[in-house]
């Protein structure tokens, strides 16, 4: 900053990196400063959606779409991050709408792995709220947009294992080990997770364990924000390793300022609540169940898992009062 004090870009580095560590007053005040001193991009403007979404502004999200909107081919990358904060709300057809805007956006100005990623980052998040449809249909339309590079494919893959196509998701795992990538986060953290993802779905939570040891130290960095973190979570509840899997969801919930409108934060609150049932601390859980009702207060009334969280909540009985 020092030594290019008229560049944004390190303006930019500092802001993100107060954001992910939750030093959320930080990091908007150098975004504001950098509008203010009109050398605001799209990464600045999708930092202030993903604090204003992480502190409940709704006033500055609805204000960063407007921008985004206004923009003349539009701002594609914003618009990705309004769709996810909708899925994270559990408000899936809303989400839809607005993964298909970006997508457009980006379409308009020639970027079309752009465009398949987008759609491949819907079918992540529909895949973890319960919708198979949704998930065949984004990667269905990511394929028509380009040839797959590996880590598309990768990409593709992981959600297609966790809504159980394990057809598809064991022969791009097959295929992208057999031709090991030079990328070390493709590598350590991308193969980790897609195998992961299919060992969950194959019932198989101690080989998803062992598939994600290479990701450790990198999780808090990953691609797939929160992701692996998620999964170990979702195989130490698989195994009724009820201890483990309250750390490992505990862990992902400290860490949220990363990535907070991804759907990985509240089904981490839903896997705690479920850990807390397992572990027979009946009030815990039904109050954590609340907590994940409370950010779903406006979610899409059919979306499977908020109605398994529901129908797991009511078989919780409260303790009498003596």
């Amino acid at each position: 900053m020092r030594l290019n004090p008229d560049s944004a870009f390190p303006y930019l580095t500092l802001a993100q990196a107060y954001r992910r560590s939750g030093r959320y007053a930080e990091a908007k005040a150098i975004c504001e400063k950098i509008i203010a001193d009109k050398r605001d991009n799209t990464s600045i403007h999708n930092n202030l959606f993903e604090i204003a979404f992480a502190e409940g502004d709704q006033a500055t999200m609805e204000r960063e779409e407007r921008w985004a909107r206004r923009k003349p081919l539009g701002e594609g990358y914003v618009i990705y991050e309004v769709a996810m904060g909708a899925m994270t709300l559990g408000e899936v057809r809303r989400a839809h709408g607005l993964f298909r805007d970006a997508e457009g956006m980006v379409l308009a100005q020639g970027l079309k792995e752009f465009a398949s990623s987008i759609a491949l980052e819907e079918a992540m998040a529909q895949a973890e709220v319960g919708t198979p449809d949704g998930v065949r249909a984004a990667v269905a339309r990511a394929s028509r947009l380009v040839t797959f590079s590996r880590e598309l494919q990768a990409d593709a893959a992981i959600p297609e294992a966790r809504a159980g196509d394990l057809t598809r998701a064991e022969s791009a795992a097959k295929a992208l080990s057999e031709h090991p990538s030079l990328k070390l986060m493709f590598n350590q953290t991308t193969i980790p997770e897609l195998r992961a993802a299919i060992a969950l779905r194959k019932k198989d939570p101690a080989a998803a364990i062992e598939a994600l040891k290479p990701a450790i130290p990198y999780e808090l960095g990953t691609p797939h924000e929160l992701l692996s973190l998620y999964l170990r979570g979702l195989a130490y509840l698989q195994q009724h390793a009820a201890h483990e899997a309250e750390a490992e969801f505990q862990r992902l919930l400290k860490h949220t300022s990363i990535s907070p409108n991804v759907p990985y934060v509240p089904l981490a609150r839903l896997g705690l609540a479920r850990a807390y049932a397992q572990l027979g601390e009946i009030e815990k859980s039904r109050r954590t169940y609340e907590e994940v009702f409370v950010v779903w207060k406006n979610a899409d009334a059919n979306v499977p898992v908020l109605s398994e969280a529901k129908a797991e909540y009511a078989k919780l009985k409260p303790a009498r009062v003596p």
